[in-house]
């Protein structure tokens, strides 16, 4: 992804400046070259040398983070490939194809959030290529409309509670157990016991490395290094702890052994590469599994199984376990130290409670 790329760079380097800055960035966007020359950014640096131009489009580029170029770049891609598809002009934006778009997008079952990514990403890109992003009220109202049409589509995230934990191992057990798993399922489910046990998001669970592990007789002491919501004076600690069955604990060793790593440093959820020599994937250590990744094999791990996948996400791990939690009357202070949450009320937000208990607990009071 050029983009991505394109901001590193040494002004003092004049090798590195290479000819036609802008039109490399619409390759990869898909815009046609002679949109582009006609562009306002560009025409407003043809009267200059050329490494000179570059120049001035690269301080436009470092204006804004690599996270933020590459974000709204690949979301307006999508909508530059849309318009080529359909044989029209990429630039000048026009609204009318853009409300065409997005209505696309909301047939697709893209929430309302995306659709928003993807607005934002092409009014970006229109306006690094120096057209203006003044559209008219028609705008505003495919897009009220898209929020209401989408929330009304909308699948209500549902919790992985102790119920269908315990369906998963006895799924994965009557094939052969936890040793007979790939790699690749290795690390899902591995991933899946870590999250319902910790209450970890996933963007906690993705930066823990090996030396955050500190071995206890009974269970796992882990240092969450990296969370949105650090609690002053409590720590960032979670635990793993020995189980009769099922064992969450065993399976952590199990995953370590595994992995096969003995540097502190190596994350204990990565991708996976192939070795040549051994002819197996292997956890390339040094690396941080993606969200995307990590989603997509979760959904296929619960395929596999034959478990629908449907309104289940990586966050719903801690979803179901702390609806289990309150289910086991554990004190409050204890769940607020479990989940790390900023405000002691977030959690009851978390508890999914089943239709069956909402009606027995309300016949009790007739």
């Amino acid at each position: 992804n050029a983009p991505v790329n394109l901001w590193k760079f040494d002004f003092t380097d004049n090798a590195w400046f290479r000819p036609d800055l802008l039109i490399q960035v619409a390759e990869f966007l898909g815009i046609p070259r002679e949109e582009v020359l006609q562009s306002p950014t560009l025409q407003n640096y043809s009267d200059l040398p050329e490494n000179i131009s570059n120049k001035l489009c690269k301080a436009l580029l470092l204006r804004y983070s690599v996270n933020t170029l590459s974000k709204n770049f690949n979301y307006s891609k999508k909508y530059f490939e849309f318009c080529v598809k359909h044989k029209k002009k990429c630039l000048p934006i026009k609204q009318s194809f853009i409300e065409y778009f997005l209505i696309q997008l909301s047939e697709k079952d893209h929430s309302y959030s995306s659709i928003e990514c993807y607005l934002d990403g092409i009014k970006f890109s229109s306006s690094f290529f120096g057209f203006p992003n003044q559209f008219s009220k028609s705008l505003s109202d495919i897009r009220l409309f898209l929020k209401k049409v989408c929330n009304l589509n909308k699948s209500e995230r549902k919790g992985l509670d102790k119920e269908m934990l315990n369906k998963i191992w006895e799924k994965v057990n009557n094939s052969g157990g936890i040793k007979n798993l790939s790699a690749l399922d290795l690390r899902t489910f591995m991933h899946i016991n870590f999250a319902y046990h910790t209450l970890a998001r996933y963007d906690c669970a993705s930066q823990v490395k090996i030396g955050d592990l500190k071995f206890k007789n009974d269970h796992f002491e882990i240092t969450i290094r990296k969370s949105k919501t650090d609690q002053a004076a409590e720590g960032q600690k979670v635990y793993l702890v020995s189980r009769n069955d099922n064992c969450p604990m065993k399976m952590l060793c199990h995953y370590i052994h595994h992995l096969n790593v003995n540097d502190n440093n190596s994350y204990l959820f990565s991708p996976l590469k192939w070795d040549k020599a051994k002819k197996e994937w292997i956890p390339n250590s040094s690396k941080v599994l993606s969200y995307t990744a990590a989603y997509k094999n979760f959904k296929q791990f619960l395929t596999k199984f034959n478990l629908d996948p449907k309104n289940l996400s990586l966050h719903s791990m801690r979803i179901g376990s702390t609806t289990d939690c309150f289910n086991a009357k554990m004190p409050s202070h204890i769940i607020d130290q479990r989940g790390r949450w900023k405000h002691p009320d977030t959690k009851y937000r978390y508890v999914k409670n089943r239709d069956q208990d909402i009606i027995f607990y309300t016949r009790q009071l007739c």
